[in-house]
């Protein structure tokens, strides 16, 4: 385990406080479920809760479903990363760390169309270099965004509104296994 040579105390409450740095680098925001472990060499551990992640078989089945049914390439991530990847090539795009321009996409709470024709496409995910129009679905539970479902857009075509009624539709069903 990495030690960060900060050292805090408990308040009275039983409260303590994680150091800036440390929340930044895990992107800890105020509300960010956390889950509380015992090691084995009696130490504690805090770890991201993640919904989806909890739920990878179902994001996984949900990701080959969209593929089948559309033939386009579909990517599942979390607040954090990418946890189902169907049509690239899993191992170059699973786990990989999502970026701020996706986790603020996730947070607008609205499905976000953006066409290549339109503006400059952004990575979505740490070596993401798609250049295709794609279709982000974020996935609310309990009133909290919890990741998203992403679609891409075959060569030089464009997200069209049957592509985004599956979308909408598997992110929903998503979203009831998590409530």
């Amino acid at each position: 385990m990495k030690a960060t040579g900060v050292v805090r105390r408990i308040d009275e409450l039983g409260r303590i406080v994680i150091p800036k740095e440390v929340r930044k680098t895990f992107r800890i925001k105020e509300g960010t479920p956390l889950e509380l472990y015992i090691g084995d060499n009696e130490e504690i551990v805090l770890k991201k809760y993640s919904p989806i992640l909890e739920l990878s078989y179902f994001a996984t089945e949900i990701a080959e479903s969209i593929f089948n049914v559309l033939s386009t390439p579909v990517v599942v991530v979390d607040s954090d990363k990418v946890v189902a990847v169907v049509g690239h090539n899993k191992n170059l795009v699973l786990g990989k760390q999502i970026t701020f321009y996706l986790e603020k996409l996730i947070e607008k709470r609205n499905i976000t169309v953006l066409n290549k024709s339109e503006s400059v496409v952004q990575p979505l995910y740490d070596g993401d270099t798609n250049q295709n129009s794609f279709a982000v679905a974020p996935i609310v539970a309990n009133s909290e965004t919890c990741g998203a479902i992403i679609i891409f857009a075959k060569d030089n075509t464009i997200i069209n509104e049957i592509d985004l009624s599956v979308l909408k539709s598997l992110c929903l069903f998503l979203s009831k296994q998590i409530d």
